[in-house]
């Protein structure tokens, strides 16, 4: 609360007070706006969008964002979720396929709304992006018998290809394997053969395809193991100081 009163030479005169309570607190500003607002990926009908949190945040830490699309020659914007969102990722679905559209992204906090930011048109359709697989592997992958293989491999391409893990010319696909694993992400492809024998030696083929076309890369393995038994063994000849 908070009282006032006037004084002259004669002294004070009679006080008035606030009615309600007055809470002391720093005003709260409008918020900068997003940063580094961009389309992270495009599929045949989602838009991946990002940002940064605003390098001013109003004097509140509590910031959420609205997030809005258009269609080209539309001036009409569309809310994309209800209420506010806390992250600074969205995946706008719902698209409609082979259309244009534009989005937009602001700030919110306790002070108000900042300004919009914007992307280009964008038409919403399925990138294609032929297959790269990166063997890590440099020349020969040699083990010794009973230990694990694991050979790995990074991956790109739109949309995500399939990836295929065969050996030597057999075209038999490794997946069926009881001792190997094949584990695929979207990014990467990786290979584990358990307690490696003699006959895991040889060249291993990983082939990765989608509709924009296929890759295959190449690695060779090793496998070392004492020498087996020696058989047929026979004495030809005896002497006093030597047999054979």
């Amino acid at each position: 609360f908070f009282r006032v009163c006037a004084e002259n030479k004669v002294g004070l005169g009679p006080t008035i007070e606030t009615k309600t309570p007055i809470l002391a607190i720093d005003p709260v500003e409008r918020p900068g706006e997003p940063e580094n607002f961009h389309v992270a990926d495009i599929g045949k009908t989602f838009v991946l969008l990002n940002w940064r949190r605003p390098d001013y945040d109003g004097g509140s830490p509590n910031l959420s964002y609205h997030v809005e699309r258009r269609l080209k020659d539309s001036d009409e914007w569309e809310r994309l979720h209800k209420g506010s969102i806390k992250d600074t990722s969205f995946m706008a679905d719902r698209c409609i396929e082979n259309q244009t559209y534009q989005f937009r992204v602001q700030t919110k906090n306790e002070g108000g709304e900042s300004n919009w930011v914007k992307t280009d048109y964008i038409i919403v359709k399925q990138e294609m992006q032929k297959p790269v697989l990166d063997l890590k592997l440099s020349g020969v992958l040699t083990v010794k018998a009973g230990d694990t293989i694991r050979i790995e491999a990074t991956l790109r391409g739109k949309p995500q290809p399939d990836v295929v893990w065969v050996k030597d010319k057999d075209a038999i696909d490794l997946g069926r394997s009881p001792r190997a694993k094949i584990e695929t992400t979207t990014d990467t492809s990786k290979l584990t053969v358990i307690k490696a024998k003699r006959d895991n030696s040889g060249k291993y083929v990983i082939t990765a395809t989608n509709p924009a076309g296929s890759f295959t890369a190449y690695a060779t393995v090793n496998v070392l193991d004492v020498p087996s038994e020696v058989r047929n063994l026979k004495i030809s000849a005896i002497a006093s100081d030597r047999c054979r």
